[in-house]
């Protein structure tokens, strides 16, 4: 049958959630990818069994779409997806777990042949899987895990990311972690209530009454989740691009231009909910923004 699946290996050290973050997201590993993808993610994704993405290519890859399904997830431990291209189908399994003060992390990943795609292509792929090639040339003997910690240390690599993509990668990619969180958490209800809709900041609001009754203080992940997941709620409803303060600290959507440009401020918004309560209501700042856009009335909300 040939050599049809390769597995490479890396140790880490460092923050857990940061780390499966980037190694475990697409949206985030497409950032550095040795071939950058765009991605695409499906509706009401999130980092869960049966949800779904797209990642498209460019010229080097005959600008293929390839749909990957999220077939196991569970968070900080393992992930699994599949995906067709060019008449074949690759299974990836991920995973991390603690080992000498670190973290060892395994990418495994099989090929088998299918239907669909280019014919002429789809002959050839089948031919390389047969022989053995295919896995071959696709693995890169731990070049990912290199590229990986380059941008886990902050090193741009190759290819520099204008900072509109990389912050709107980091967004999605942080978004499409609250609802997993938020099951895991609180509750499935609750989780269930995060439909990626403006009626959902009510749901919000509830999440971040909760972990406002918390004895644990909260990460700067958790806060971080619940804002990506209100500004990509208005991206999708306003449009906007991502813009940071010149210290790189605070990340801000802007929409409405060019008849105006409102500038929302949901991180502080969402840290203020949690430490001050109702009276920082997600849901009324939100509401906040359409009136605005409709005006063409410039102003910042925080």
């Amino acid at each position: 049958m040939g050599y049809a699946s390769f597995s490479n290996t890396a140790h880490f050290k460092g923050d857990p959630a940061e780390i499966w973050d980037a190694f475990a997201n697409p949206a985030v590993a497409g950032i550095y990818a040795e071939h950058q993808t765009e991605f695409f993610p499906g509706p009401d994704f999130a980092l869960a069994a049966g949800k779904t993405w797209q990642e498209r290519h460019g010229a080097e890859c005959d600008f293929d779409v390839v749909e990957w399904t999220i077939t196991d997830y569970v968070p900080q431990t393992t992930i699994a997806f599949k995906g067709r291209q060019s008449g074949i189908l690759q299974k990836v399994r991920m995973s991390m777990e603690a080992a000498d003060g670190g973290w060892t992390l395994v990418e495994d990943i099989r090929f088998s042949p299918t239907v669909g795609g280019k014919w002429g292509t789809s002959v050839v792929a089948w031919i390389m899987w047969a022989t053995g090639l295919l896995a071959k040339f696709s693995d890169d003997h731990g070049d990912t895990f290199d590229r990986l910690r380059r941008h886990l240390d902050g090193e741009s690599g190759e290819v520099a990311v204008p900072d509109e993509v990389r912050l709107e990668s980091a967004m999605v990619g942080h978004a499409s972690s609250f609802v997993p969180a938020v099951r895991n958490t609180v509750s499935s209800a609750a989780a269930d209530e995060l439909d990626g809709t403006a009626e959902s900041m009510a749901a919000v609001d509830r999440v971040l009454g909760h972990y406002g009754e918390r004895t644990v203080p909260l990460s700067e992940d958790d806060y971080l989740r619940a804002a990506a997941y209100v500004f990509e709620v208005a991206r999708a409803e306003f449009g906007g691009r991502y813009v940071e303060d010149e210290d790189g600290e605070a990340v801000a959507l802007v929409v409405g231009e060019p008849s105006c440009s409102v500038t929302v401020m949901a991180l502080g918004k969402v840290m203020k909910r949690v430490q001050h309560g109702p009276a920082d209501s997600i849901e009324f700042f939100y509401a906040g923004i359409a009136p605005l856009v409709e005006r063409g009335q410039s102003a910042v909300l925080r």
